[in-house]
């Protein structure tokens, strides 16, 4: 018996209105739906909220976690999926196609990218997904190409291993870019970036971080910024990416692939 969604209601936080404008200016054709939860939001019940939001497949498949944290980690990751799904297939105008919560199954390829399982009876398609989770948050990135979502926990440790995703250059970018910004917001916001850009194109095969170059900044409000970004195997590929910092200080960047004209 399918579960009401009144039962399943959970708050989620809303996406900051200029990474929102950005995102819809960026990928206006994708129609990217970003949802983002706080992992503490999950009623403490956690085996009702999971038999609300999971797949029978998926509730069994959570049983596999022994971690309370990668537990929570992954169930948000899905509650979030599966309310960007919901939002998407609304907006799109076509309530027939709207899955309960349970009947829908997100499975991984082999490389661990996600993506909503093909449900039997539906023949439409469903749309590309990206997944996110730092330090007790969760998002999700819905679009209608393949898209990449980061959210990232702002972590004094970057400053340390900074050399590993960033170069000189990019760094004094960085700097000129943003001169507002402290240099771990700028670190933070850049991992987020390349992460998503990473996520995006990882049908193909997962990039490095020094495979993904900063090349220019375009600062919009105080926390919100338009990053754009170059492969060094298609140099002349340029890949725009939303990324901003949310009130709780943790970034977020949004990324999708360009649909065809």
């Amino acid at each position: 018996m399918p579960h009401s969604l009144e039962k399943c209601s959970i708050s989620f936080t809303p996406l900051p209105d200029g990474l929102l404008k950005l995102a819809d200016t960026l990928y206006q054709k994708n129609k990217p739906t970003v949802v983002i939860l706080s992992l503490t939001d999950i009623p403490d019940k956690t085996k009702l909220t999971a038999a609300c939001w999971l797949h029978p497949e998926e509730y069994l498949q959570l049983d596999n976690f022994k971690y309370e944290k990668r537990h929570r980690e992954w169930l948000g990751g899905r509650i979030c999926a599966k309310q960007g799904l919901r939002i998407f297939l609304q907006q799109r105008g076509n309530p027939s196609h709207i899955p309960e919560y349970q009947q829908c199954r997100i499975s991984a390829e082999e490389s661990g990218r996600p993506y909503f399982s093909r449900l039997k009876g539906v023949d439409s398609p469903f749309p590309e997904l990206s997944i996110s989770h730092s330090k007790g948050c969760a998002a999700s990135l819905v679009s209608q190409s393949h898209c990449g979502i980061d959210i990232q926990y702002p972590s004094e440790s970057l400053q340390k291993v900074r050399e590993r995703f960033i170069t000189n250059k990019e760094e004094r970018l960085l700097h000129n870019s943003l001169p507002s910004q402290s240099l771990l917001s700028r670190l933070v916001l850049t991992w987020a970036g390349k992460e998503a850009v990473k996520k995006t194109f990882s049908s193909s095969r997962m990039l490095g971080f020094h495979e993904i170059i900063v090349t220019q900044i375009l600062q919009k409000t105080a926390n919100d910024a338009i990053f754009y970004f170059s492969r060094t195997d298609i140099p002349q590929q340029t890949i725009p990416v939303a990324a901003g910092l949310l009130d709780n200080g943790y970034s977020l960047a949004l990324c999708c692939h360009p649909l065809s004209p």
